[in-house]
């Protein structure tokens, strides 16, 4: 098999998959797109229409789907609590948006839109990963960079592809979404060399 192709695990430690490992040529890729990225559409600077009915999918049409990598993953029991937090969380978090977003244009405050890193936790994956720290700042215009893992990355990865599917039915360009397929020193590096072009 190839040298960047490597066995996941589940939070048991237990073999449930493949993950390729970025090159070292799509690492210097990955590194510029962080650097420079900019989004194509005047339009990015709010993206709640688009998100939010992006939000809805995921919680509706694809709730089982999120439970059930979750669960494949991390042999979480209650997935289906955890959907139900998020849906509590969302509607304050989506209001405190929408305040920030009403202070931008007023002038009171200034978006910085740099790209943010988003790290996953291990058992809240659905409700802060997914929901509190990516689709929060992607509509804010916000672009995320999730970081892979060393062990249970199928769920994230799965969602992360999920994600930018949704995003292209709803003409958001894929580009506000990246995610690192890569060794923890790669991480280390892409990081590193990112912190004046990264929020």
């Amino acid at each position: 098999p190839p040298s960047n192709l490597w066995i996941t695990k589940n939070s048991l430690s237990q073999p449930n998959g493949n993950q390729y490992h970025a090159t070292p040529t799509q690492i210097s890729s990955l590194l510029t797109h962080i650097q420079t990225y900019t989004s194509p559409s005047p339009n990015s600077i709010d993206l709640r229409p688009q998100i939010r009915r992006i939000e809805q999918k995921f919680l509706n049409e694809y709730a089982g789907l999120l439970i059930g990598n979750q669960c494949l993953d991390f042999c979480k029991q209650d997935g289906v609590t955890e959907m139900e937090e998020s849906v509590m969380a969302n509607s304050v978090e989506r209001k405190l948006n929408d305040a920030l977003l009403s202070d931008e244009v007023d002038g009171k405050v200034e978006v910085a839109r740099k790209p943010v890193f988003v790290s996953c936790v291990s058992n809240f994956t659905n409700f802060l990963d997914l929901f509190r720290k990516t689709l929060r700042n992607l509509e804010l215009g916000i672009p995320c960079v999730i970081l892979g893992r060393s062990h249970t990355i199928q769920h994230s990865y799965r969602w992360t592809e999920l994600l930018v599917d949704l995003m292209k039915v709803e003409n958001i360009d894929p580009g506000m979404v990246t995610y690192l397929s890569c060794q923890l020193d790669d991480i280390k590096y892409i990081t590193a060399n990112c912190t004046e072009s990264a929020g």
